[in-house]
């Protein structure tokens, strides 16, 4: 679900998406101790997600709201699960998400008839009606084929780029710790912003569904530990490792996968800090274009507005200039993140008006 939040991240991914990732994974650095030169924000295989689907396939209302576009054609191809495909997966997502459905006992464990399924699948493939409502195919060859089409993915849907983040993740914050919980989930939800929207998208319905199951567990006998037993290789285990240290790493990860079935719901929230730096960057960028009003302004004024943290700085070239030769913006920024995280109030708002008529932007 989208929120003034995620809206304020999204604006910057596509207003300037090379800053987007160095900002990103600047608040990475923060919570996960890794370089962050080594979370390769680049891909070099855009068809990787691209499932064979008929692209005359009517497009869902949930696909078709994620035409975002990106400031240079080779991030807009980036790893994006393709539309068609993505509206009808979503089929099967919202048809076994119906009550009737979702309490199954063995949901997503047992799986069906494996001549209804070949059947399924070739109705998916050619875009056809699948007439999910007329009693057909039952739930579990449902299930089965949605975890089917994960299954044969190239690469998971937490891509292989991000492997070794995520195991360091699991070993810095274990998911059975209390108070691992809120730097895991920082974590992940800045793990899961350098997806694409569209990928991104697919990935929270497709959590919010096993999410269901799990609160359901009383009927289905599906936990969210079990559940994670099973998509863990499909969403997290690259396809090269050996079998055996694919069912090893399968296990050790599969506690992550578990905690972010049980936090679906905040899983796709933008940390609060990163909505503070977002809207610092803004502001500065904003000040920018008041203070040179001769120049071309909204690319150029946009290309030297560097990504910078108000809360901890980091060695990252572009950042490190910036502030050294802007030091008063530096410190405006610091004033505006100090001011965003009091709490909401009369005295806080009254500190905002007086900061943007000062600084003639932030409307």
């Amino acid at each position: 679900m989208s929120t003034p939040d995620t809206q304020l991240i999204e604006k910057l991914r596509q207003e300037n998406v090379e800053q987007f990732f160095i900002l990103v994974r600047m608040h990475l650095s923060f919570v996960v101790d890794i370089n962050t030169d080594d979370v390769d924000c680049s891909t070099d295989k855009p068809k990787q997600f691209r499932w064979n689907f008929n692209k005359k396939t009517k497009t869902s209302s949930v696909a078709s709201s994620q035409n975002n576009t990106f400031t240079s054609k080779s991030i807009s191809e980036t790893n994006a699960i393709t539309e068609e495909g993505i509206s009808r997966l979503n089929e099967l997502i919202d048809f076994l998400s119906k009550p009737t459905n979702v309490t199954q006992e063995g949901i997503f464990r047992r799986t069906g008839s494996l001549s209804r399924q070949q059947e399924l699948r070739q109705l998916l493939q050619a875009g056809s009606n699948l007439g999910l409502d007329d009693g057909k195919f039952s739930v579990h060859d449902c299930a089965s084929v949605l975890k089917g089409f994960l299954a044969e993915l190239p690469q998971p849907l937490l891509m292989d780029q991000y492997y070794q983040t995520y195991c360091t993740l699991a070993g810095q914050y274990p998911p059975s710790i209390d108070s691992s919980e809120g730097k895991l989930l920082t974590a992940l939800q800045l793990l899961l912003l350098l997806l694409t929207p569209t990928h991104r998208s697919f990935l929270e319905r497709l959590l919010q569904l096993l999410t269901l199951v799990a609160d359901n567990e009383a009927s289905n006998r599906m936990s969210p530990d079990t559940l994670a037993t099973m998509f863990t290789p499909h969403l997290l285990c690259p396809r090269k490792l050996s079998p055996e240290n694919f069912h090893t790493d399968s296990i050790a990860l599969s506690p992550v996968i578990s905690f972010m079935i049980r936090h679906s719901a905040r899983l796709f929230d933008a940390p609060n800090q990163l909505v503070t730096d977002a809207a610092a960057y803004f502001a500065l960028r904003e000040r920018k274009r008041i203070m040179s009003p001769d120049i071309d302004l909204d690319e150029s004024i946009t290309d030297r507005t560097a990504a910078t943290t108000v809360y901890t700085f980091v060695d990252q070239h572009r950042t490190r200039a910036e502030n050294e030769t802007n030091p008063t913006d530096t410190a405006l920024a610091q004033l505006y993140a100090h001011i965003q995280a009091l709490p909401d109030s009369q005295h806080k708002r009254r500190l905002v008006k007086h900061f943007n008529r000062q600084n003639g932007y932030g409307k």
